[in-house]
């Protein structure tokens, strides 16, 4: 249900900026500057519910691609440009510094892609809303 994933989602981003101040990948001289966090989905209402939720924030810059992703498993093939957006997200995803996924594959492929150095998961892999963690889990 649409809750559940936003609760989901919102322990994602929760989960990114405390793996960027702990894991050191996030240094700030001061404490008035914003981490940066980029975010994508194959769900767009997901990545404008967080969007929009932590718009507010003063420490976090929450941000995305800002397109619309067609997932492989659901659409018509039509043409390769459709499936751009998705790209560049990967790539996106294997330039962080730091990278927070959930049970998907689309996440971890983009760490995989950026030498996988840093990456951590904000759930477990039954999926259940049980399984939403408190603390990230460090993949080694």
């Amino acid at each position: 249900n649409r809750e559940e994933q936003n609760e989901v989602a919102e322990n994602a981003i929760k989960c990114g900026a405390a793996t960027a101040i702990t894991s050191g990948s996030f240094s700030s001289e001061n404490n008035n500057s914003t981490i940066p966090i980029f975010v994508t989905a194959d769900n767009s209402d997901t990545v404008d519910y967080v969007l929009n939720k932590f718009s507010n924030s003063t420490r976090l810059n929450v941000t995305s691609g800002g397109t619309k992703k067609i997932h492989l498993a659901f659409s018509q093939f039509n043409t390769p440009e459709g499936f751009y957006p998705a790209f560049v997200d990967l790539w996106l995803l294997g330039m962080a510094k730091c990278l927070v996924h959930g049970i998907g594959g689309y996440g971890s492929l983009g760490g995989a892609l950026g030498g996988g150095e840093c990456i951590f998961e904000h759930r477990k892999k039954d999926g259940t809303l049980k399984g939403i963690l408190s603390k990230c889990n460090k993949i080694e």
